[in-house]
């Protein structure tokens, strides 16, 4: 082997060197901040088990404040996912050198964006709506249904949820369908001047999150 040769493959083993160093920095970045989202969790069970060991809650206030972390953590962990997924994508195309545009990985066309937030508001007695479109980027048919928490604020968790129409259907390739979420403002469980949130995953697209927040305006 000549020369210039040996020193183009030298080149070569040396750019590869770097590009496993990088890769190996932008996953040990993306391990940590999943790594402290998940120690935040514990933290906030700990916390709460805490404050009852002590007396400073009952046992009421506990069992929700439990239910709602563990159900806040479950809608949240498949979004978070690809948020990291997406995260990790863009790096790997800004280390191949490809021009950077702003636009993030879940917002190109045919894919859904990570986690939607949607606003529904009403008085007491009244119902609250909020609509959403949703698409079926994929060459097959998908089953569209939702999973859902109740809705919870700092206070409590409520039995109140919220309602889809249509609460299932079929999607062809590339269709669209228009989902209306509702909830009845039901002064028995909701209270006029708060302010609620609740989470629900879309069956189908596993990757999608709605975020559900609801305000009662005041008497």
């Amino acid at each position: 082997m000549d020369k210039r040769s040996q020193q183009a493959r030298t080149g070569a083993e040396n750019r590869a060197a770097e590009s496993i160093t990088e890769v190996g920095e932008l996953l040990s970045q993306l391990a940590r901040r999943w790594a402290g989202r998940r120690v935040n969790a514990l933290n906030g069970y700990r916390q709460i088990l805490a404050d009852y060991g002590t007396g400073q809650v009952d046992s009421q206030t506990t069992a929700s404040a439990v239910a709602r972390l563990t159900a806040e953590e479950t809608i949240k962990y498949p979004g978070e996912l690809m948020d990291l997924a997406s995260e990790y994508a863009s790096g790997l195309a800004r280390m191949a050198g490809l021009a950077a545009t702003g636009a993030r990985a879940d917002s190109q066309p045919g894919t859904q964006r990570a986690v939607h937030d949607l606003m529904l508001s009403g008085k007491i007695g009244e119902t609250a709506t909020a609509d959403i479109m949703i698409e079926n980027p994929r060459d097959v048919e998908v089953g569209l249904g939702f999973a859902t928490t109740a809705f919870s604020n700092d206070a409590r968790v409520t039995k109140v949820s919220p309602s889809f129409d249509p609460a299932s259907c079929t999607m062809a390739p590339g269709s669209e369908q228009k989902v209306v979420i509702s909830v009845k403002l039901d002064g028995r469980t909701l209270k006029a001047g708060e302010n609620y949130t609740a989470q629900a995953i879309v069956d189908g697209f596993d990757e999608m999150v709605l975020r559900l927040n609801l305000a009662v305006d005041p008497a």
